[in-house]
């Protein structure tokens, strides 16, 4: 918890290094005596468009609400702080290779380790504790083209943006949930880590016949989406 000229003079070094190298950035540096203070003056109101207007200007209707925020398809991983301070040139040479197939990384810095949180017997993921950035990587999303494309663009996240990351990472890494890849095939190592049979036994003791569904929720493999969206058991094996 630092101030805004604490945290300025703390980035000088680095500005000073962009500015001698040429580099164009933007800053902003402000307190706030509350979050929501914070969200009010640093976020614009968020407009929403009905499902059934995109439908009638014929753009794509995959999503019933439209907002500015939605405009990015998300990956996403956990960097461990071994990796940042022991493989810094292999971590700069993903993120680039990223860059450079259309991806877009931002980096939030985490300090969720036990020693900081203690041992609290709860199911987050371990890769919460060893990370020093959560990053996000995007590719970009448009209401105005056809689906297939976006399609097409999230198989480019899956099959070749993704992996790049994945290489670096111990066993290839962990991601938040709600900023990581939906179609990533090893989803329950990478959103629940050693945790998902210990939760996948809670879920069949408290919702046996699996009635509540989510993509990549714990027991989705019960189903099958269908292309019409609508879920069919999955086979047993």
């Amino acid at each position: 918890d630092v101030k805004a000229s604490q945290l300025k003079e703390f980035l000088s070094p680095l500005m000073k290094k962009l500015e001698a190298s040429n580099i164009t950035y933007t800053s902003h540096f402000e307190d706030f005596g509350s979050y929501l203070e914070f969200y009010e003056a640093m976020f614009a109101p968020i407009p929403v468009v009905s499902l059934l207007r995109l439908q009638n200007q014929g753009l794509c209707p995959c999503l019933q609400l439209h907002t500015n925020q939605g405009v990015t398809l998300y990956g996403g991983a956990f960097i461990p702080r071994d990796v940042a301070v022991n493989k810094p040139d292999d971590l700069i040479s993903a993120f680039r290779d990223m860059n450079k197939l259309g991806a877009q990384v931002v980096g939030v810095g985490l300090n969720a380790s036990l020693a900081t949180g203690g041992n609290p017997w709860n199911s987050v993921n371990a890769g919460w504790r060893d990370a020093i950035m959560a990053a996000a990587i995007t590719v970009p999303w448009s209401f105005k083209v056809p689906f297939q494309e976006m399609a097409d663009s999230q198989d480019l996240l899956t099959e070749k943006v993704m992996p790049r990351i994945k290489q670096i990472l111990p066993g290839g890494g962990h991601a938040y949930m709600n900023e990581g890849d939906f179609q990533d095939r090893d989803w329950k190592r990478v959103f629940y880590g050693d945790n998902y049979a210990k939760l996948e036994k809670i879920k069949d003791k408290y919702d046996p016949k699996h009635l509540f569904y989510a993509l990549t929720a714990v027991g989705s493999d019960k189903w099958v989406p269908q292309s019409d969206g609508r879920l069919c058991k999955a086979k047993k094996l």
